[in-house]
This record gives structure tokens, sequence and C-alpha cells, in this order.
């Protein structure tokens, strides 16, 4: 009973042994992950002319997507390195014997889990989508000298309803369009063209100006021909949602992303690559509760042969993790197996083996 009673003092000191080699395991990984993009910058800066100051802007923007990659990292080496020196000074041994359970010296440490999880999922929810969105722009206007448009210029865009767009330029303050080509697919073979001079905009459609339609016939020779001084085409897409699609799953938000998922599905299209990447927004801020349960009870069985095999542990871990991952993602994408399964399937066979060894050596 007195043990009970000092069960939080006993909380507290793992915690405090988890936190030094964590954030050591933090900072590590980060620069290694970000000795590429300064080389990058560097070679902007000294060989390219590029002014420093956005240089600068740009590795501060990316430190918040780093860091998610690097807690996941920091929460294993933490977990192998404070548990091996418990163990290596036999703590962990006299904790057994004086009665206290295996669950109890896994409990602050799935806390400490816990927390790790939802401050990287918050930080993918919030902070990440807009530095990686403001760090691209950066790239682009003042690394590189051209302003980020809209939409881009002279690029054939897809819409949801699987229209091909080609707009020459956007006005977004006169809702100007500016040699605009649409090819809107039929039933047919071949899809209707439509080229026009100009036009603008609304939320729900778009009114083209001076423009020639075009209907082909199933051998792909035109049928039909007209022009036209305003037609309005229902493009099923505001400019400021199509602008939107295109960035890329890290600058996004999870309800960002579910909404493209659902608009392609609703236009019965594919998703299943953005899908997968949808789940991996949530799977990969949770994998650091996942190595915790398996670093947990894994460190413990290897901590008598020394600290030096415990990093050994943890890099060989992590490399046959994300190796997992990446194979389970690359299926998900290509539909081989569920999305759901191509996001989490890593973390759901780490979490059995976690289990798995905890409970063996509960038993012991």
């Amino acid at each position: 009973m007195r043990f009970q009673l000092r069960m939080p003092i006993l909380y507290r000191y793992l915690m405090k042994e988890f936190i030094p080699p964590f954030l050591m395991g933090a900072f590590g990984f980060m620069l290694f992950m970000m000795s590429d993009l300064m080389f990058l910058l560097v070679d902007q800066v000294v060989n390219r002319g590029a002014p420093l100051i956005p240089a600068l802007k740009v590795l501060v923007l990316r430190i918040p997507a780093f860091l998610i990659l690097a807690l996941p990292v920091a929460t294993l080496f933490g977990a192998f390195s404070s548990l091996t020196n418990l163990e290596s000074n036999y703590e962990i041994t006299i904790l057994k014997i004086l009665g206290i359970r295996a669950y109890h010296l896994m409990l602050p440490y799935l806390i400490l889990g816990t927390l790790v999880s939802l401050t990287s999922w918050t930080l993918n929810e919030t902070i990440v989508p807009t530095a990686m969105r403001k760090s691209r722009e950066i790239v682009r206007t003042m690394l590189y000298k051209t302003k980020a448009p809209m939409i881009e210029p002279n690029v054939f865009f897809k819409t949801p309803s699987g229209d091909v767009v080609f707009v020459r330029s956007i006005n977004k303050k006169t809702k100007e369009l500016n040699y605009v080509l649409i090819l809107r697919l039929q039933k047919g073979v071949f899809p209707e063209i439509i080229t026009a001079e100009k036009g603008f905009y609304t939320q729900s459609e778009w009114v083209l100006q001076n423009g020639i339609l075009t209907r082909l016939d199933p051998k792909g020779m035109v049928k039909l021909q007209a022009k036209f001084k305003e037609l309005r085409v229902n493009i099923k897409m505001s400019i400021e949602r199509m602008a939107s699609w295109k960035y890329t799953p890290w600058e996004m938000k999870y309800s960002e992303l579910k909404e493209r998922v659902e608009d392609l599905e609703k236009r019965g299209l594919k998703a299943t690559a953005l899908k997968t990447q949808m789940y991996a927004k949530v799977s990969l801020p949770f994998s650091c509760l996942v190595v915790i349960i398996l670093a947990v009870p894994l460190s413990v069985l290897f901590a008598k042969a020394g600290k030096f095999i415990g990093i050994t542990l943890s890099v060989g871990f992590l490399f046959v993790y994300y190796s997992i991952f990446s194979v389970f993602q690359a299926l998900g994408k290509k539909g081989v197996i569920s999305p759901f399964l191509g996001a989490w399937g890593a973390n759901i066979l780490m979490l059995a083996l976690g289990v798995i060894l905890f409970l063996s050596y509960d038993r012991r």
C-alpha cells in the first residue's frame, strides 16, 4: 500500500529520465533532416544571389514539418535511453522486487507518448500547413523572383468533375479570365472543346466571351463548330477552391484533404492515393504512442546488453518501421490494400508486437 501511495513520485522520476534524451533526439534528428535543405539554400544564396533573409525564413518555416517527422524518433530514443539507463543501474530490477508491476512502468511512458502524439497532431493541423504554404510562396516570389499565382499559368488543370482547364491568366480583383481552353468530358469518345479570348468568373460559373465551341464525332472529326459571343459554363468549382487544389498534402489540414477526397468520390473519380495520405495525417502523429508501447518492453529486455545496443536497436527499429510504413503507403496509394490499412498498417503491426512483448515481460 505504501508503494501505491508513492506511485506519483515514481511516475515523475520516470518522466524526468525520459525528457533529456527525448529533447536531444528531437534536436539531433531535426538537424540531420535540415542539413539537406540548408545545403540547397546556401547554394541559392552564394551561387545564385538569392537574398539571405528570405532563405532563412524558408528554413524557419520548414522547422514545424521537420519536427513532425522527428517526434517519433525522439520518443523512441527517449524511451530506449531512459529505460536502458534505469535497467543498467538495476533500478527496474529493484522495482520488480518491491512488487511494482510492469504496467506501472508503462503508464508514465503512455502518458508521455499520448502528449507527444497530440502535440504532433495539433502542429500538423495548425502550424505546419500554413508554414509550408508560406515557405513555398517565399521560394517562388523571393528566391526565384516569380510571383505565385492563384492558378499556374500555361498549365493544364483537371477539375474534380474531370474537365481539363487551361487559363493563360486570372485577375483576382476584376475576376477576369484571359485565353481559356476547356476540354469537357462527354458521353462520347472525345471531349467537347471550348476556347475563348476572355471572360469572367462567379462563384457558380464561368462566363466566356468571344470563343468557339467544337464537338467531335466518334472518329475524332469535327461534327460541330460554332462561334459564340457569350457562353456560360458550370465548372462546379470556385476559383478559390481550384487554387487550393494546387496544395500538397503537407500544405493541407485533415479537413481540407477530406473535403477534396469527398469531392472526387462524389464524381465517381478515384481518390485512393489522396485518401491514403489523408489517413496518414492521423497515423503519423500517433506513431509516437505506438513506438512507446513497443520501446518500453524492448528496451528493458535488451538493457543489460549496454547503452550502445539500445541506441543500435533504436536506429534499427526506426529503419524497419519507416520501411514498413513506406511499403504500406505505396500499396495503399496503388489500391492493392485499402487506404486506411495503407496508412495504419505499420502502426497496427508495431502495436501488436509491442503488446505481445509487454505481456511477455509482465509475466516474467
